[in-house]
């Protein structure tokens, strides 16, 4: 799945009011998915599609959202990103402690957990248990880049979405004509030039077999 069909999701989701309380985004590029997944659970909090209301543009997004730029700077505590790589049991128990309490601030509490795969089992186990019965008001996103390492159990509770970038052939296709087209006007215009300057034209180290004026005797071999 790429972006535009993640895309798709969000809008699809934030419409229909179905909100998981559990994801697993995972992909080998998954850290350049991170801004759009944080964007999706602020449009959830929100209860409106961000992604469409700024047309995609993150530098709007961070000046126009107080709110969002709170939640990045770590001030709102309902509101988690966390580090796989650096958790253990406590670190889970303790990020988690307040999961039973009603947010106040914002409407829900979120946890994101970024390159799960790094969590031993024993703090896998520690987040299964809030995973099986978690509050209405929470939502726990899981990042990685392999689903390798992860227990199934945890993997059973979430819902997977994979996102990786797809070629897309057509625009790859249509890339290749428009460089082309340039590269025909580029030689077209040096044709031009050369036209209009075949007297006065100085040796370059694009016509260094020629002699030191480049007449129209050379054009045509050119």
């Amino acid at each position: 799945m790429n972006s535009l069909e993640f895309q798709k999701i969000i809008e699809t989701d934030i419409k229909s009011g179905k909100i998981l309380h559990s994801y697993m985004f995972y992909g080998e590029k998954i850290e350049k998915y991170n801004q759009q997944i944080l964007l999706f659970l602020y449009s959830i909090i929100k209860e409106k599609d961000i992604f469409k209301e700024y047309n995609n543009d993150y530098s709007i997004i961070e000046k126009e959202e107080r709110l969002y730029n709170q939640i990045m700077s770590g001030v709102i505590e309902e509101f988690k990103i966390l580090d796989g790589k650096e958790m253990k049991v406590q670190d889970i128990r303790e990020n988690f402690s307040t999961v039973y309490e009603k947010p106040l601030i914002i409407s829900k509490r979120i946890y994101v957990i970024n390159n799960f795969e790094y969590l031993n089992n024993s703090s896998q186990n520690a987040l299964l248990k809030i995973l099986e019965e978690p509050p209405k008001y929470v939502t726990i996103v899981l990042t990685a880049k392999t689903l390798n390492n992860i227990l199934d159990t945890i993997k059973s509770r979430c819902q997977k979405i994979y996102l990786a970038e797809k070629f897309d052939k057509k625009q790859i296709h249509n890339d290749q004509e428009e460089k082309v087209k340039e590269y025909s006007q580029k030689v077209k215009n040096d044709i031009l030039n050369i036209l209009e300057n075949s007297n006065i034209m100085k040796k370059s180290q694009y016509y260094s077999k020629y002699s030191d004026i480049i007449t129209k005797e050379n054009i045509e071999e050119i």
